[in-house]
């Protein structure tokens, strides 16, 4: 009997340890209808301030909160509030820009600099 009990407290044991390794590895963010936005990555000076006018949703990698440039979005039609970013200084009266932007479920975005101002484009991953 002794025994029988040592093999299920294993059992449930491995479970709860396999549950909590597929929480901590899944990403969530990569789950559900939301496009992600690059923003203040490698040549993008622009740091995503308010989508629609409000705080932009953040990334997040699965039970830990993590500093990723990455903004979620529902997939549609959006207004992003764009500041530059300027990490030699710490201006914080940097220039703000409105950009409209349509964008697909699932798919990645990266802000770039076409002509001066700020675009949001797919992002190609292979």
């Amino acid at each position: 009997m002794q025994n029988q009990n040592n093999n299920k407290l294993k059992v449930i044991v491995i479970f709860f340890i396999l549950i909590f390794t597929v929480l901590l590895v899944t990403p969530f963010s990569l789950l559900g209808n939301k496009a992600f936005i690059g923003d203040y990555i490698v040549g993008s000076p622009y740091e995503v301030v308010s989508v629609d006018g409000k705080p932009p949703e953040r990334a997040k990698h699965g039970i830990f909160i993590t500093v990723v440039p990455l903004v979620k979005v529902t997939e549609g039609k959006h207004t992003l509030t764009l500041q530059v970013k300027d990490i030699d200084s710490k201006n914080i009266n940097a220039p703000i820009e409105n950009v409209e932007i349509n964008v697909k479920a699932r798919k990645r975005y990266r802000l770039v600099t076409v002509n001066g101002l700020p675009v949001v484009e797919p992002e190609n991953r292979q």
